[in-house]
């Protein structure tokens, strides 16, 4: 079969036979509590013919990991999940084609039993980490190998207990909340008091001598400060809060001055939604049907909400002869990975983002901002790994907010009492905000409160299928 192959992964970054008699996967995506990791081990089981024990997750680092897109929206199985089983197809293919050539018969006369072959009418066997244990295929995923048809799973669509269950049930420490390094130090944010407050000044002789208070950090409106012990940098950082001074900035709309500045939005912003997607060219105005025996008409509004995630956003940064690691639970570590680069003014080759698992969350927690806090603090603190972890108060006034929405819906019937002509109008601010570089701007939270700051970016409406403003904009059922 002829292929292109230049963009086809290679089949060592997803999957390695270890000499331990186990297979361990390389996932780009992330667990944020949706047990993804337990359902990429069953198919990798499923395909390569072995127990589901016998199968490990290294979680998702821009080290050794594909660079996926962000753990978002639902698609891990049909994205990973189909690339992790075509690549323990192909896994499965090249070992037969090893045993065949071992056992000098057909690959069509091999038996797989837990990773163990046998051929027919042979008692010998040899198993996949006697033909590749600790080595490497060496090969891209080219599709070569055949994946199994559903009839014959034995794994999937069975019952599992999720990965690392008995350390999130009796309290193992799993969380990046939990990590501890050796010479590791504790770190806490002052974030500013508004949206549009600046940093006039900080007495932070107040401060510098309170116990355990290793380095209190300035930079334009980012303050924060490093202590030995984590008690220490809260009290720290509430002693510096209670002294700062702020310039507030103009208040935040109201309410109600959000829906109308929505509703008075341009209308070249506008879109006609088609098959779930939007398009360019002017929006049709509202027609009610000819035969409607009745029009029904209703306005909602949604406010902004907060994901309140169920722990505060974390992360663990070290600084270490120039090369910056950061632990996070962020939903997309490799375009997290870009944002701090250009933040920090670094080659992205000096910056490691490896990720640990969080409390979870639904929508964009706070986890990518906590790990900017962190890399500012680290780097003003070479060679001691520093956690920082946002307070309570701190999630709830600065995560990535659900942005508000005014959605009007028309529908008429008709003289059978059919839906005749249905109209669904959104007006909403940008829904996607996760950081990735840019030129200029940053999606990240303390970027532009540093000296220069660097701004937010210039939103655009999103335009891909089913997402964003529109996403629920575009009826999923058919009328008669």
């Amino acid at each position: 079969m002829n292929r292109n192959t230049q963009n086809l992964p290679e089949l060592d970054s997803l999957l390695r036979i270890d000499p331990e008699e186990t297979i361990t996967l390389f996932p780009g995506k992330v667990e944020i509590g949706q047990s993804i990791y337990t359902a990429l081990a069953q198919i990798a089981a499923e395909e390569l013919g072995v127990s589901l024990n016998r199968i490990k997750i290294i979680p998702a680092d821009t080290d050794h990991s594909a660079n996926p897109s962000s753990t978002t929206g639902s698609n891990s199985i049909q994205s990973e999940g189909n690339a992790i089983r075509q690549a323990a197809a192909d896994a499965r293919h090249i070992l037969l084609d090893l045993a065949a050539s071992h056992f000098q018969v057909p690959t069509d006369r091999l038996i797989v039993t837990d990773g163990i072959i046998k051929a027919q009418d042979q008692n010998e066997q040899i198993t996949y980490w006697d033909l590749l244990g600790g080595r490497k295929f060496e090969t891209q995923v080219t599709g070569i190998g055949v994946q199994k048809s559903p009839e014959h799973y034995a794994v999937v669509g069975g019952s599992a207990t999720k990965l690392n269950l008995q350390a999130l049930v009796t309290g193992e420490p799993v969380f990046v909340h939990d990590l501890e390094v050796p010479n590791m130090v504790h770190a806490r944010v002052v974030h500013p008091p508004g949206y549009r407050a600046h940093l006039l000044s900080v007495e932070e002789h107040t401060v510098t001598n309170m116990p355990g208070v290793l380095q209190i950090v300035k930079n334009g409106s980012f303050l924060g400060v490093i202590a030995e012990r984590e008690e220490q940098a809260v009290n720290a950082a509430e002693a510096l809060r209670s002294n700062a001074q702020w310039e507030n900035g103009p208040p935040l709309p109201s309410q109600s001055d959000l829906y109308d500045n929505l509703l008075r939005h341009p209308n070249q912003q506008a879109f006609l939604i088609v098959d779930g997607a939007p398009i360019d060219g002017p929006v049709p105005p509202i027609a009610t049907s000819p035969d409607a025996t009745q029009t029904l008409k209703a306005t909602y509004y949604r406010p902004y909400h907060m994901h309140a995630s169920l722990g505060p956003s974390a992360a663990l940064a070290h600084l270490n002869e120039g090369r910056l690691t950061v632990w996070s639970h962020s939903q997309g570590i490799h375009s997290l990975r870009g944002a701090l680069a250009q933040v920090l003014d670094l080659p992205q080759e000096s910056l490691r983002v490896q990720h640990v698992e969080g409390s979870g969350c639904y929508g964009h927690n706070g986890a990518d901002d906590a790990a900017l806090d962190a890399a500012l603090l680290a780097r003003a603190l070479p060679g001691r790994p520093v956690l920082l972890k946002w307070m309570r108060e701190d999630e709830h006034a600065w995560e990535p907010y659900g942005s508000c929405m005014v959605v009007k819906m028309q529908g008429d019937l008709g003289a059978g009492g059919n839906v005749s002509a249905w109209n669904h109008d959104v007006w909403s601010y940008t829904h996607s905000g996760r950081p990735r570089p840019l030129e200029g701007a940053s999606d990240l939270l303390s970027a532009r409160h540093l000296n220069p700051a660097i701004p937010t970016p210039t939103r655009r409406p999103g335009k891909g299928s089913h997402s964003c403003i529109h996403r629920n904009a575009d009826p999923l059922y058919t009328f008669s």
